[in-house]
């Protein structure tokens, strides 16, 4: 039963996960080092929900760890995937082309531009660049991506895991009082101190 509730909290936060990177990077237009965070938040935090005991669980914040660096792998190729599929591979229509003019049109030669391929015309609209999803190269790695996707595995490790075991309230209030393992190590009347 146990594993079942860890397993629909762990697809429930990828699902989650991939969905808040999807929506910061095509909706939002953002491709930030911080967007990590609030995805390492949701995974944590759904697994927390749907499978925690009440007890720490250190499998299941590794799995919610783990979740969360797949989640920042898969997210930004969905939605590349999603960007590239909207993007200027659409044809343009309405293309309005000037006139030739006779001094031009006698330096042309028409036979020769006749004989030419067509070229149809890519209408670029705001899909196509956003941020470095998009059709150009990325320069190269920030080091600020690698350091918010530690903290954001670290954020869903620990919100995965759950709560420390909780002390009672007759443990609290012997340690208060002075007594515990302290008073059990006095000797009492009954005992001599030099048996």
């Amino acid at each position: 039963m146990q594993a079942t509730r860890t397993l629909i909290g762990a697809l429930v936060g990828l699902a989650l996960g991939i969905a808040l990177l999807i929506v910061f990077n095509v909706n939002l237009r953002l491709d930030a080092w911080w967007t990590f965070i609030p995805v390492g938040l949701v995974i944590g935090l759904s697994m927390r929900m749907l499978a925690s005991t009440g007890n720490a669980s250190y499998l299941r914040g590794g799995v919610a760890a783990l979740l969360t660096g797949v989640a920042a792998t898969l997210g930004p190729m969905v939605s590349a995937a999603i960007v590239q599929s909207k993007g200027p591979d659409k044809v343009a229509t309405n293309v309005k082309v000037a006139p030739i003019s006779e001094e031009v049109a006698d330096d042309v030669d028409l036979d020769a531009m006749a004989k030419m391929p067509e070229r149809k015309a890519i209408a670029v609209g705001p899909a196509s660049s956003v941020g470095a999803i998009g059709a150009r190269p990325s320069k190269g790695a920030n080091p600020l991506d690698y350091v918010f996707l530690g903290a954001s595995v670290l954020v869903a490790y620990e919100l995965g895991k759950g709560a420390v075991g909780k002390s009672t309230g007759e443990e609290e209030a012997a340690d208060e009082s002075g007594e515990g393992e302290e008073a059990a190590a006095e000797p009492t009347e009954e005992e001599p101190a030099n048996a």
